[in-house]
């Protein structure tokens, strides 16, 4: 398979191989109620706390994007047994070009909010810098910090990735941080997937800026 994409096209492609793709929100395909999601398991992310396509859809890396307060706004993606991670490897993407230069607290990106299930489930987002936690349980978990500032309100590309239970944070395509090899954790719980949530955490915010 041959596929060039080109800077001054303003656009983006994928290849999906296998169904492996368990969602792809562009921001480009919404509606009135939220934004599609160009997988084929259709995990529609719902507009939430009064988002709306006019208000919240604006130019993007690519394209469009969507812009979130940083105070109630979120989407919810559902519970569909296709974003489950379990103890499987992953990598999630994203663009984001955050508003605010500090968080105080940690702006959740990605999460299927582990605080309401005993701290079972995980949380992708930054605070200066990019976050992650995996968690099987009430201390039983895994943190990783970056060190890239990420806050700066220009784009960045960040992949939080698990292979093999090793656990990576990768900015605008370097490395910017590593685990090394740790057991892996299960981090599928019955909570919805959501993005840009505070999570229901206490050391948690809303995310503020562009996906």
């Amino acid at each position: 398979v041959n596929v060039t994409v080109l800077d001054p096209l303003n656009t983006s492609a994928f290849i999906d191989w296998n169904h492996s793709l368990k969602g792809y929100w562009p921001m480009e395909s919404y509606n009135d109620t939220g934004v599609y999601d160009n997988s084929t398991y259709e995990n529609f992310g719902t507009f939430q706390n009064g988002m709306t396509s006019r208000d919240n859809i604006v130019s993007g890396k690519y394209g469009t994007g969507l812009e979130f307060d940083g105070s109630d706004d979120y989407l919810d993606v559902g519970n569909s047994g296709s974003l489950d991670l379990g103890t499987g490897d992953f990598t999630f993407m994203v663009w984001e070009k955050s508003h605010t230069t500090l968080y105080s607290k940690k702006a959740m990106i990605l999460t299927n909010n582990p605080a309401s299930e005993s701290w079972k489930g995980y949380g992708f987002g930054i605070i200066n810098s990019p976050y992650l936690i995996v968690s099987q349980s009430t201390g039983n978990n895994i943190t990783l910090q970056g060190t890239t500032d990420v806050t700066d309100n220009t784009w960045h590309h960040i992949a939080y990735v698990c292979r093999s239970g090793a656990y990576s944070i990768y900015v605008d395509g370097e490395e910017d941080a590593s685990s090394g090899g740790i057991a892996v954790k299960n981090i599928t719980n019955t909570q919805h997937t959501m993005i840009a949530y505070d999570g229901h955490c206490s050391s948690w915010c809303y995310f503020e800026g562009l996906l």
